[in-house]
C-alpha cells in the first residue's frame, strides 16, 4: 500500500519493509508495534512527546477523559445517540463521505485521510472496500493513530507524519480526505495547495468540518482565553505549531479562488443552525469543500 511515499528527509521514494520503510539516503522508519509508520524523525517526536503529555493533563484537569477505546469501531453513531455536537457533526461528515462514494459504486478507491485521529473515519472507508491510508501527526493509543489495535484486523496503513508537509505522501490518490484540521494550518489555502499536488488527474479531495466565523472576534477571544489557561497550567503553547486555530470568511475567498466548491451540509441541525448565523454572525457557517483534479 502506498507505494508513492517518500522520505520527509530528501523526497526520494521509500522502499516498504517488515520494520517499517527505508531510504537510499540512508534514512530508516520505523513500524510501531500498533502498526503506526513514523515517517517524522526523532527531534520531531521528542518535540512532540512532551506536548502529548501536556494536553491529555489539561484535559484531566478539567475533566475532560479519554474516549473508552472499546466504542472505537461503533463511531460515531454511538457518540452521535447521545447527543454529543461533536459526534452529530461527525456523522454528519460519515453520511456526505458516503454520498461521494456513491457516485463511484464497485470502484476500489486509493484514498487518504488526512487528520485520520483515532481512525473512527479510516475503519469505516476501510470496510467499504477502499484502499486506505490515515495520516495524522499523533499516535497516541486512544487520541491518535495507535488507536488502530482497538479495532478488529484494521486493513489500513496509518502513518504519522508532520501534516504541515504533505510531500512524503507522494502523488496519484483517486480521494484525499482532509479530517477536520483545515483550521490548524498555519496558512489554509496555502495548506490545501498542497493537498491538491497529491490528486490524481480526474481525483478528488473532500474537506471536512469547514467552519467560517463571519465575525470571529468571539471565537479569537475563546482561542486567546484558553490559550492562557494552557499556557499558565503547562507552560506550553496550545498549539504545537503557531495557527489562529479558526476560519475567517477571507479563508473561505480563498479556498474559492482554488476552485473548492463549498457547500452546506445536509444535517437539519446544522442547518439550523447556520440560520441562527445570519442573525448572529458570532457563530459559524458550517460548510464541507469539494475539488475535482
Amino acid at each position: 500500500m502506498a507505494s508513492s511515499l517518500r522520505c520527509p528527509d530528501c523526497k526520494r521514494p521509500l522502499r516498504l519493509c517488515d520494520s517499517g520503510a527505508q531510504c537510499s539516503c540512508g534514512a530508516s522508519f520505523l513500524l510501531t508495534d500498533e502498526g503506526v509508520l513514523q515517517l517524522t524523525s526523532l527531534a520531531f517526536r521528542e518535540r512532540l512527546a512532551p506536548f502529548t503529555d501536556a494536553v491529555t493533563a489539561f484535559r484531566a484537569s478539567r475533566g475532560i477523559g479519554q474516549l473508552d477505546p472499546t466504542e472505537l469501531p461503533r463511531l460515531p453513531k454511538i457518540g452521535a445517540k447521545r447527543g454529543d455536537p461533536a459526534w452529530r457533526g461527525r456523522l454528519a461528515d460519515l453520511r456526505v463521505v458516503q454520498g461521494a462514494l456513491a457516485c463511484k459504486p464497485g470502484r476500489k478507491l486509493r484514498i487518504v485521510e488526512i487528520g485520520a485521529w483515532n481512525h473512527w473515519l479510516t475503519a469505516h472507508l476501510s470496510a467499504a472496500g477502499h484502499e486506505v491510508t490515515g495520516v495524522d501527526t499523533f499516535a497516541g493509543a486512544i487520541d491518535g493513530l495507535g488507536a488502530r489495535k482497538w479495532f478488529a484486523e484494521p486493513a489500513w496503513q496509518s502513518i504519522q507524519l508532520d501534516v504541515r508537509d504533505l510531500s512524503p505522501l507522494g502523488t496519484g490518490w483517486d480521494l484525499v480526505i482532509v479530517n477536520r484540521c483545515t483550521q490548524f494550518a498555519a496558512d489554509p489555502a496555502g495548506w490545501l495547495r498542497q493537498v491538491q499536488t497529491l490528486v490524481k488527474p480526474g481525483g478528488a479531495a473532500l474537506i471536512l468540518g469547514l467552519y467560517f466565523f463571519a465575525r470571529p472576534g468571539h471565537k479569537r477571544q475563546q482561542v486567546s482565553a484558553l490559550g492562557s489557561s494552557f499556557r499558565a497550567a503547562t507552560g506550553r503553547d496550545l498549539f504545537l505549531h503557531p495557527t489562529r486555530g479558526w476560519l475567517g470568511l477571507a479563508d473561505a475567498r480563498a479556498m474559492g479562488q482554488l476552485g473548492i466548491g463549498l457547500r452546506p451540509y445536509p444535517d437539519p441541525r446544522l442547518l439550523a443552525a447556520d440560520l441562527m448565523g445570519l442573525v448572529q454572525p458570532d457563530r459559524p457557517r458550517h460548510r464541507w469543500g469539494w475539488w475535482r483534479s
